[in-house]
Parts: C-alpha cells; sequence; structure tokens
C-alpha cells in the first residue's frame, strides 16, 4: 500500500507490517500501485534463467508524473519511466502480457508500457502507445483493458466513460519488439484515439467514475455468457452495473446486472475488485460507513426492469464488519483463495478478515 513518498509491505500471515521503501524525491506522493509477475525466460528477457524462475515487481507512481518500477525483495526502486506530464492517477497491468502496463495521467492521456528487464543495465522499458482523451472528458481515473487487450475502457471525473480499441496486428508487432535494440531517442509510440464515448447522464454515471472493470479479464470459456461484459459506477450512483458494451449505446445502456450500493454522502472515491477464479466471480468493495460487501456476480440472474424503468438490484451474498471499522473504506483486496481480504480506510488504518467459512470462491 502506498501514500506521501512511502510503500508499506503488508504480511497477511505475520499480520504486521514487514516492509518499508521510502522514496528519495521529498516531493513525490504515491496515488497508485499495481504488482506483476514475470515467469521463465520469455517474461524476464533473459535466456539464462530458468523455465521455472519468477520475479515480482511493482509499479507505483503519483504527483511526480513519472512511475518508479521496485524490486519487493531488495526493497529498491531500479526503473524511471518517463512520458507522462502531469501526476498519475492508476496503473493496471496486462494479466495476458505480464510486462505491459496500462498508466492514466492528469495530462489526459493513457499510456502502455512494456517495462522490460530487471535484469538489465540498461533502460529496456519503452512506451508502446498512447491513448488520447478529448480534452472535454476531464481527467481519466479508471481503467481496465480485456484480456486479449484489445479493447481498453476508461472511467473520467467527469462521469463520462470512453473505449479505446487496440488493432491486433500492432500487439503482435509490439510482443515481437527487441527491447534491447530500441534507440530511446528515436522512440515515436502509436497514437489511438477513443472508438466510443459514453457521456455522462441519467443512463450512465453521474459523477466520478469510481472503478471500472473488464470481465473475463483473466482466461475465460469463449461460450462464457459474461465474458467482455464491463462492471462500473460512478460517485453518485446507488448502484454498480454490470453492461454489455455490444449492444449498449448513449440512449439505452444493456445492463445484465445492478448491484445495491449505499451512496456515500462524502464526495470520496472507493474502489471495489473483482476477483475471478476458474468458473466463479465475485465483487468485493468497501463502504462509507466501514463494511466490506460481496457480491456474487456470476450466478446466473439478470435484473428485471421494474416500474418506472429502473433496473431491479441484486443485495450482497455477505457483509464483514468490525467494530472499530467505521470510516470511509478506499480500496480493498482479497487473495487467491478468498480466505484473506484486507481493506484500507480513510484514516490510513489497515484492517484483515480471514474468512473461515466456505466461500464462493
Amino acid at each position: 500500500m502506498c501514500g506521501a513518498s512511502s510503500v508499506l509491505f503488508f504480511d497477511t500471515d505475520q499480520q504486521r507490517y514487514t516492509k518499508k521503501y521510502i522514496h528519495p524525491e521529498p516531493t513525490e506522493e504515491f496515488y497508485c500501485l499495481a504488482w506483476t509477475v514475470l515467469k521463465g525466460p520469455k517474461d524476464m528477457l533473459d535466456e539464462r534463467v530458468p523455465l521455472d524462475a519468477y520475479t515480482t515487481l511493482l509499479a507505483v507512481a503519483g504527483r511526480l508524473g513519472s512511475i518508479k518500477l521496485i524490486l519487493p525483495q531488495q526493497n529498491e526502486c531500479y526503473q524511471y519511466m518517463f512520458g507522462h506530464t502531469d501526476s498519475v492517477t492508476r496503473l493496471s497491468f496486462s494479466q495476458r502480457h505480464p510486462r505491459w502496463l496500462f498508466s492514466s495521467s492528469r495530462d489526459k492521456t493513457i499510456r502502455l508500457w512494456d517495462i522490460g528487464s530487471s535484469q538489465s543495465d540498461k533502460n529496456t522499458y519503452k512506451c508502446l502507445c498512447v491513448f488520447q482523451i478529448p480534452a472535454k472528458y476531464e481527467v481519466p481515473v479508471s481503467l481496465s483493458v480485456n484480456y486479449e487487450v484489445s479493447t481498453l475502457f476508461v472511467g473520467y471525473t467527469s462521469g463520462t466513460m470512453a473505449l479505446f480499441t487496440i488493432p491486433k496486428k500492432n500487439t503482435k508487432q509490439w510482443r515481437a519488439l527487441d527491447l534491447k535494440e530500441i534507440d530511446k531517442e528515436e522512440e515515436r509510440p502509436m497514437i489511438i484515439k477513443t472508438t466510443r464515448i459514453l457521456k455522462s447522464g441519467k443512463e450512465w454515471h453521474e459523477g466520478h467514475v469510481d472503478e471500472v472493470y473488464s470481465l473475463g479479464s483473466s482466461r475465460t470459456n469463449s461460450t462464457d455468457p459474461l465474458k467482455s461484459r464491463v462492471i462500473s459506477r460512478g460517485l453518485y450512483d446507488n448502484e454498480i452495473i454490470l453492461w454489455n458494451p455490444m449492444t449498449s449505446t448513449q440512449e439505452d445502456a444493456d445492463i445484465s446486472k445492478a448491484l445495491a450500493w449505499p451512496c456515500s454522502p462524502l464526495e470520496l472515491n472507493t474502489r471495489f475488485k473483482v476477483i475471478e477464479r476458474h468458473d466463479k466471480r465475485v465483487l468485493v468493495g468497501g463502504t462509507a460507513e466501514g463494511k466490506i460487501h460481496v457480491f456474487n456476480i456470476n450466478d446466473g440472474r439478470q435484473s428485471q426492469t421494474l416500474e418506472g424503468g429502473i433496473k431491479e438490484q441484486f443485495q450482497p451474498i455477505k457483509t464483514l464488519s468490525n467494530a472499530d471499522c467505521t470510516d470511509v473504506i478506499r480500496d480493498v483486496c482479497i487473495s487467491y483463495d478468498g480466505k484473506t481480504l484486507v481493506a484500507v480506510s480513510a484514516n490510513n488504518k489497515t484492517y484483515l478478515w480471514k474468512i473461515q467459512e466456505e466461500t464462493v470462491l
């Protein structure tokens, strides 16, 4: 977890902080981070490493606009990536290509990077492309790319959402790049413009898009009815919606499922997480009252259209709470097996839940 100019590492088994990275630039203030795991010679860009070798990397960024790459084991920042001209608001790694990092910024662009090798003495990272945003749609604050890395979904402070199409021929070219031979002085990233805009309004989100997530971001069956569906929420919405980007229009959001969500009296954005494990999917998020709601979004149910044109809302299958946790939950994460959950509140406290009973995961 990050804040100010430091990153804290929390061990859920020991239930304590085990390490702290302090960045040397005192004016830096970290806003976001993202993890990735590089496995084997191909990901690590090193033919000498064994097939079962792996390394864990952390990307972190914020007010200064440069992205820092950290080796957690060594507690060392080994690389700065430059390109954004204003603060970075969100980071997200591709699950299919674990070296590919998406970043959004207050400079009103999203960038796709190949972070290169952590083993080389040279700067082997490259900005592969820049997604351009019309200036009137304000700042991008949430993003998600599908598993195939063919569509990028972006949410803005204005409540508007944008869709970008990433050409397949370009992803093939990027995978074939020899990063060790790239001349940074001659580097010219590709420019990609918006494919569709879904403007803020009654049919869509009103206010800051807290979170957007493309289902199927991990490998799923091609016949999966929820594959390529999108989940999103705006700051002033009292629901989280699951919708079909292929059939939705500006005038009519094709909503498959609406999840009841308490509207916060405070203008504080909160984030949810979607956990996909085989044929099971769970959405987990924190509320302004310090509670954790858990929804099963893979139960096959669809929201019916009720009187007045509103969508039926489904309630959480589980709510976690703690007597000491009464502040806004800003972010959550959950372990691979679904048995450990960590939440961070607005007053900078960390809460840990060990879930003993059987879960949907």
